[in-house]
């Protein structure tokens, strides 16, 4: 029903390219629009199509996990380099084990996890990834009791303080049955409002954005994103742990915070996984 997080992807990288040209055969993803949006609602036809999931973002990585052993809500406390490999810790006493390590949390999480497993980078990775700044956001999850008044594709970037983006997830297609908007506020905004409780930041989001949703508010929820967006990410794709075992950090803080990029520093990490393991 919503995008909350990442609303969109481009392509400019032809090896990201392929990957987009497959899930759209695949009838995985589809062509949004392809305008450039400008602050206060304005719009710069590019010619450059912005994709997203036919049934949201989320539907994408489910399909790439697809046949994978995936397991979530295990928080690791403690990496181990051994001579045979990876041990991992979780927080509840169980143990895993690895042939290589591949951590995409943002920076701030993997730098703090390698610290209190005893753990360094290779070179001077440490020191520029721990220079890579968060913006925070928060956002509103809303269900309307009739259209909103958004652009035909359901999407403007707001200009002013407060909202950065507002999106119509039912003109965007995936949400076919109710209208569910998806508004993310500005940094600025957010950093401001962070220990507010939610239903009174929501609130003023909900307010600011009236004049675009026009119909009235079902019910909203709020998320938050402390680690929001990278700014001025790290150069290159991925860095090395300075371990035996192969193990790497990639993700959205590596060669851009776009959804390429993070895709790119992925793909890229696990080639050398690869090259490593000699499979």
């Amino acid at each position: 029903m919503f995008d909350d997080g990442a609303q969109f992807f481009t392509v400019r990288d032809p090896r990201f390219g392929e990957f987009v040209d497959e899930w759209i055969g695949e009838g995985l993803v589809l062509d949004w629009f392809h305008s450039h949006l400008i602050r206060g609602g304005g719009t710069h036809p590019d010619g450059h199509p912005r994709y997203c999931g036919v049934r949201g973002m989320r539907s994408i990585t489910e399909h790439l996990a697809g046949g994978l052993t995936v397991r979530t809500g295990c928080e690791v406390v403690v990496l181990e380099a051994g001579g045979k490999g990876w041990s991992l810790h979780l927080a509840e006493g169980e143990k895993l084990e690895a042939d290589a390590l591949l951590l995409t949390p943002p920076a701030p999480a993997s730098l703090a996890l390698l610290a209190e497993s005893g753990l360094v980078l290779s070179g001077d990775a440490r020191e520029e990834l721990q220079r890579v700044e968060y913006t925070p956001c928060i956002a509103v999850l809303a269900v309307l009791d009739g259209p909103s008044a958004l652009t035909e594709w359901g999407a403007v970037r707001v200009g002013g303080d407060t909202i950065d983006w507002i999106a119509d997830n039912q003109r965007k297609g995936i949400s076919p049955a109710v209208t569910a908007i998806t508004i993310q506020a500005m940094p600025g905004f957010s950093r401001e409002h962070w220990d507010e409780d939610d239903r009174s930041v929501g609130q003023r989001l909900l307010d600011s954005a009236a004049k675009l949703l026009l119909a009235g508010v079902k019910g909203a929820t709020v998320h938050r994103w402390r680690l929001g967006k990278p700014v001025e990410p790290y150069p290159r794709t991925y860095a090395e742990i300075a371990a035996d075992p192969p193990g790497l950090l990639a993700g959205d803080a590596f060669k851009g915070y776009r959804v390429e990029g993070a895709t790119l520093s992925g793909f890229e990490a696990a080639e050398r996984l690869v090259r490593e393991l000699g499979l």
